[in-house]
């Protein structure tokens, strides 16, 4: 690599609570690769959780809920996002929830959409 290109700053994508950076590309990659909320197999239809595991900073960097069945509840992030500027983006709470709910509502077959709104969570809920 030349010295030019090793002098860039690298861009933050988001950062954890405590301030920690997550740099562009080094995300870890979506637990879904179509991004459609796909239970773990191996769970069998019980309730369960899937993380996407930050290898770099060694922390969860997301968690996702099943219900039974394989149905999404929510997500937890444990990141906020940041603008291009560098700057933490307005409305993402750290950590925070998302719910899933149901393209069209009573109908399961139409597949699930990750609300946009986010429920900022405090330790006590986390075991809730």
């Amino acid at each position: 690599m030349s010295p030019a290109a090793s002098d860039k700053p690298r861009r933050i994508h988001s950062r954890y609570q405590d301030g920690t950076p997550v740099y562009d590309g080094e995300e870890p990659p979506h637990l879904d690769a179509t991004r459609v909320p796909m239970p773990d197999p191996a769970a069998e239809s019980v309730p369960h959780s899937r993380l996407r595991w930050d290898t770099i900073n060694g922390r969860v960097y997301q968690s996702r809920q099943f219900r039974e069945n394989g149905v999404p509840e929510h997500d937890i992030d444990f990141t906020r996002p940041v603008d291009p500027m560098g700057k933490l983006r307005p409305g993402h709470p750290v950590p925070h929830k998302q719910r899933w709910h149901e393209n069209i509502t009573g109908n399961p077959q139409s597949g699930y959409k990750r609300s946009k709104i986010r429920e900022e969570l405090h330790e006590r809920d986390y075991f809730n």
